[in-house]
């Protein structure tokens, strides 16, 4: 605990302070996040008034008082009360903080639509802005804010709070909030939106699309941005609408481009939206100019020329092959107009010389446009390296441009434009000895040196020259400097921009907007010294100009901005939906602020599921009323009348009743949920019961059981019952609670406690605890009271009760795709004719394997003909491949009655709880005989020769049977369904093969769980679908043995895939495995 400065106040009365109880006041203050969680305190006298206690908190906070609000938490009941000291202020501190309570809690928060203020934090007005002399122009931007080299390059934690993020900047204009590399966007819309013809231009144009036009639409879009620039009372706004429009999804967000590409696209998407309204010629009207690209004889001085609309002008940094740049933009810019001499090798032919002369080629201006871009191209390929630098090189640029002499129209001499001789830039040393490599991070005052100072006089000269000789039309004024920080591979892009108003340049870095200083903008001009490589940024500043925008100095095209009384009819109206909007959302926004937001559960009665709702309730409302609400949310007025609904504490991580509220029905929200909080470790359950229960107290710290009653008779088990029940209770006073609740009788009544999967507990011994027989905080019991069976403990593995358990807890629930009854038969038609083929083809070499047969297999035949023995293991297998039939004619607790191997109606197809659903795929395998055509065909017959069974399930081309298995050297026993349809008294079961003895043993089989609940068929593509339920114990063979029936073939005709995520189906081959691998489906 940081204690804070105890000073004295004087209290309000003539009492003796020593004598006077005092109050221990805890601040905290929760407008700057880095001192959010340390407290100070203040001891104050009972009698203080409360204004006396907001400017003592101030002096401790060091905020001025005005710009803050101060809250004291005051404890009424069993929540906590806000109040505000300004609305007290003549009040006393004892007349709100309870004299008894030890430690009373105050929290310093922001004011609305107010920046809080340090007390230290008081700016200085501006000077007005002059150009006369080097030291007026610096002190014309001189401001009170944070430099820009601090706001540019870093963002300090101590200089922006959450106040200060969330409200406008002292400056009045609003930043954009960088998505992710959107940056560069937001350096251009800040100096579009700063251009007052642009903005006025946008205003004008009216929207006339739908509502979902809107939403792609640029110029709307960029609209309502600006908008928002201008009337926002936030610090900064978000871009999102807006680059949804341009057709991005959240991915373009993370690429950085270029602006300057930037900038042609947006001009073009705005040309395009704006065809045939009156804002069609506004792109080529402000930023386009003209330039002719000519070749001139020089012997005959013919010129050849094409006029070109150009948008923006580049400029080169350093000429091609040569190792030192251009020192300023007018260099370059004479540079580019400089005409090439074709001559020697390159002469022009001249089609007037009619031969091939020495002539001048180049590029002439014509117009320049009304605003004047200019790129500096920064970026070049070294091909040295071969890699893409950035070049830093020192570049300057006037304020005031003066263009005149590069138009013919405005210059006496057409011949000194094209025939001036530029001086090489290695000959100009005005710049040689500047080295702002380093220094140029730093203030420009304090650690610049003499030539640094010698270079911002002549730029201050100049411009002064150009402001005296304003001769002529092409004068621009600069306005933005869109600057790029970083190297070739990435980097950070914004924007220095002046406002025309006052003249003030100020700088654009996303959300953050300060005033800058001329020596700011000087830093942009770059520099460098000394040979650089590819990895430079020691040596240079990467922070330096990209792109420049001037406007053309002329008091009569000149515009201002327009204000919001001058705005048009159809902005008016937009800016007043914005404002409702906005309002709309701040009352919710206070809405929620009393909202709890909880989740509710409740196990619907009719759909035989639990239901999970989110439910958003004010605190003021009452237990009984928000009871209604969750009755009226899940859909029960026509299930169960709403006093058979009540609200409890619930945990749902472990389906656990925490508590009742019994008593508390006319208690709020609020009191009962702890008041509003972001997240609550505990959920609602909005718990039912029939007409003729009662609800069950449920005090803390029980245990919550899930009670399943089983009907032996019918074989089923019914829904469970919530019963809460307390450890320290015996198992008969367990079963006591539970009849009660049943209505049924307990000397008859069984309990069995399912600890875990698996694992049934007998509830055998009735004075023992619920917490000895280990019961944990949620459980289940299965119980039974028909009195068909003992009771006794002994006898309970081998009672029916035990085997529906075990059958209930090893059930799944599987969903199967089959093809339709249509494929089934084209599948069979042409396997008929496929099988026909080849018993033609082979039919010689057939009767020479069945001689060869019934030579080697003395035994077999003694026993008949081979159609007999056919006939004989077809019903073998086909025994062996029904389920049981007790078990198949068990009812499920979906459906009283269904029987595992009969038709039922259908159900839809859907996926386990792993995502995946099985599906059936018909085979290759022609094994079967039709010996009545391709209509009406046969099961095909079992295997016939007895096949040692193989570890290797990929290697097993015949699978024995269900309920055959192999043995060598082992006692066996027969098989009582084989033992009905084979000869008992032929004892000669076994054959030598390869001198190994192999036998087949048919064993009786343990039938498992198979029942057939729903089917389902697709009205288009008429595909089946099954759900099942099944034994996750039988084995795939068996498994598919069970489908048989319902596709329409035998199993080995078609094959099982299980389908993942994402519809990966793979091949199940291993017929030997169980089903255990599935879970049961969701």
């Amino acid at each position: 605990m940081v204690t804070g400065d105890n000073s004295q106040v004087v209290p309000t009365e003539n009492v003796c302070v020593a004598e006077e109880p005092r109050i221990l006041c805890v601040i905290r203050d929760m407008i700057d996040p880095n001192t959010a969680g340390n407290k100070k305190t203040v001891n104050l006298p009972a009698s203080t008034s409360i204004g006396d206690v907001i400017d003592e908190i101030s002096k401790l906070t060091r905020y001025i008082a005005s710009s803050i609000n101060i809250k004291y938490n005051k404890q009424v009941a069993a929540e906590m009360e806000e109040i505000s000291l300004y609305t007290c202020a003549k009040q006393k501190l004892s007349d709100i903080c309870m004299l008894g309570t030890r430690r009373h809690e105050f929290t310093v928060v922001e004011k609305e639509d107010t920046l809080p203020q340090k007390l230290s934090e008081i700016p200085p007005a501006p000077d007005p802005p002059s150009y006369d002399s080097v030291a007026s122009t610096s002190s014309s931007y001189i401001s009170g804010s944070t430099p820009a080299n601090e706001t540019v390059s870093t963002y300090p934690d101590s200089g922006y709070t959450y106040a200060s993020i969330m409200l406008k900047s002292d400056t009045g204009y609003v930043g954009l909030v960088n998505q992710a590399m959107t940056c560069y966007l937001n350096s251009l819309i800040q100096t579009l939106y700063m251009t007052p013809e642009f903005r006025n231009a946008l205003y004008r144009w009216e929207f006339d699309g739908s509502e979902d036009e809107a939403f792609k639409s640029i110029p709307y879009q960029l609209q309502k941005l600006f908008l928002q620039l201008q009337t926002s009372k936030k610090r900064a706004v978000e871009t999102t609408e807006l680059t949804r429009s341009f057709g991005w999804d959240s991915s373009e967000v993370w690429q950085q481009h270029d602006v300057q590409e930037l900038c042609r696209v947006m001009f073009d998407a705005l040309e395009s939206k704006w065809r045939n309204t009156d804002q069609a010629n506004l792109i080529n009207h402000l930023y386009q100019g003209k330039m002719k690209d000519y070749v001139k004889c020089l012997e005959c001085n013919n010129e050849s020329a094409r006029v070109d609309a150009y948008l923006d002008i580049p400029l080169v940094i350093r000429p091609f092959g040569s190792q030192t740049a251009y020192s300023s933009v007018r260099e370059a810019i004479d540079a580019f107009v400089h005409p090439e001499i074709l001559n020697d090798t390159n002469q022009y032919f001249c089609e007037k010389c009619n031969k091939k002369c020495d002539a001048h080629k180049g590029f002439k201006f014509e117009t320049f446009p009304y605003l004047l871009t200019l790129q500096l191209k920064r970026f070049d390929f070294d091909y040295n390296t071969m890699h893409r630098i950035k070049l830093n090189e020192r570049m300057t640029f006037p304020d005031v441009l003066n263009l005149n002499h590069l138009v013919e129209s405005t210059t006496n001499s057409t011949e000194c434009a094209s025939e001036k001789v530029i001086p090489d830039p290695a000959e100009d040393s005005s710049d040689e000895g500047i080295d702002e490599g380093i220094e140029v991070e730093n203030c420009v005052s304090g650690a610049s040196s003499g030539s640094d100072s010698s270079s911002l006089l002549n730029e201050a000269a100049a411009n002064s020259r150009n402001a005296q000789e304003m001769k002529g039309p092409y004068m621009y004024e600069l306005f933005s400097i869109m600057i790029h920080s970083g190297s070739a591979a990435g980097g950070h892009y914004y924007a220095y921009i002046k406002c025309f108003i006052d003249g003030q340049w100020y700088s654009f870095n996303d959300q953050h907007v300060s005033k800058i200083t001329y020596e700011e903008i000087t830093k942009t001009y770059g520099g460098s010294t000394g040979s650089r490589g590819y990895y430079s940024a020691t040596y240079t500043s990467s922070t330096n100009a990209y792109m420049l925008m001037y406007r053309q100095i002329d008091k009569q095209r000149n515009a201002d901005f327009t204000q919001p009384d001058g705005f048009p009819a159809h902005i008016k109206q937009h800016l007043q939906n914005m404002k409702d909007k906005e309002e709309n959302e701040k009352r919710q926004r206070e809405l929620d602020k009393s909202m709890c937001k909880i989740k509710l559960f409740c196990y619907h009665p009719v759909k035989k599921r639990q239901i999970e709702q989110k439910l958003e309730i004010h605190k003021d409302k009452t237990l009984t009323e928000s009871t209604e609400i969750a009755y009226k949310m899940f859909e029960l007025e026509d299930v169960l009348p709403l006093d058979c609904c009540r609200i409890v504490k619930y945990d749902e991580y472990h389906d656990s009743l925490e508590c009742s509220y019994e008593g508390q029905e006319e208690h709020t929200m609020g009191q009962i949920l702890g008041g509003v909080k972001q997240a609550y470790n505990f959920d609602l359950l909005l718990e039912t019961k029939h007409s003729d229960q009662e609800f069950q107290e449920y005090r803390p710290g029980g245990v919550t059981v899930k009670v399943y009653v089983a009907d032996i008779e019918n074989d089923i088990l019914h829904d469970p019952i919530s019963v809460r029940a307390y450890q320290t209770q015996t198992v008969n006073e367990f079963k006591k609670l539970v009849s009660n609740i049943l209505k049924c009788p307990v000397d008859q009544m069984r309990c069995v406690l399912e600890r875990f999967h698996s694992d049934l507990r007998f509830l055998a011994v009735p004075n023992k605890t619920l917490k000895a027989e280990g019961f944990f905080k949620s459980n289940k019991v299965y119980i039974e009271f028909s009195g068909l069976e003992s009771v006794e403990s002994g006898q309970f593995q081998c009672s029916r009760f035990y085997k529906l358990l075990d059958r209930h807890q090893n059930t799944i629930r599987i969903y199967v795709n089959i093809p339709s009854v249509d494929e089934v038969n084209e599948y069979m038609k042409s396997s008929y004719r496929h099988n026909k083929l080849l018993e033609d083809m082979c039919s010689s070499v057939k009767s020479t394997q069945d001689n060869n047969s019934l030579d080697v297999d003395e035994g077999i035949s003694d026993r008949g003909s081979d159609s007999e023995l056919d006939s004989k293991l077809k019903s073998v297998t086909l025994n062996n491949s029904h389920s049981d039939r007790s078990l198949g004619q068990c009812t499920s607790p979906t459906e009283t009655g269904s029987e595992g191997r009969t038709s039922s109606p259908v159900g839809q197809s859907c996926s386990s709880s792993q995502e995946t659903s099985t599906s059936a795929e018909f085979s290759l395998n022609t094994n079967y005989s039709a010996e009545s055509g391709a209509d009406n065909y046969n099961v095909d017959d079992v295997i016939r020769e007895p096949v040692e069974h193989c570890d290797s399930d990929s290697e097993q081309t015949a699978p024995p049977s269900p309920g055959d298995r192999g043995i060598n050297d082992m006692d066996t026993h027969s098989s009582k369904e084989g033992s009905e349809n084979l000869d008992t008294d032929n004892k000669n079961e076994s054959e030598n093969w390869d001198n190994d003895e192999v036998t087949i043993v048919h064993e009786e089989p343990f039938k498992h769980y198979f029942n057939m609940v729903n089917r389902d068929e697709d009205i288009v593509s008429k595909q089946r679908s099954l759900t099942i339920l099944v034994d996750k114990r039988i084995t795939l063979g068996a498994f598919k043995a069970e489908l048989e029936p319902f596709i329409g073939t035998d199993s080995e005709n078609f094959k099982v895939y299980r389908v993942y995520t994402k519809n990966q189906e793979f091949e199940s081959i291993r017929l030997s495995e169980t089903l255990s691998f599935f879970e049961d489906g969701k």
